[in-house]
């Protein structure tokens, strides 16, 4: 869990959307880094869901 509280930090100022301070949003997130940004959170989600298939297919 330690290694995604950068990430979750960025992450939670990103879809916060226009309540957060838009200076430092640009500051922390590059432009680069914006249009791959929701890559990570799908690749975690899709691999809670695989897990998840797996541990059901054992019962």
């Amino acid at each position: 869990m330690s290694r995604f509280k950068a990430g979750h930090r960025v992450r939670a100022a990103r879809q916060k959307g226009s309540r957060a301070n838009t200076a430092e949003t640009r500051a922390t997130i590059p432009r680069s880094e914006q249009a791959t940004a929701p890559a990570p959170f799908v690749n975690r989600n899709r691999r809670d869901s695989l897990a998840a298939n797996a541990g059901s297919q054992t019962r």
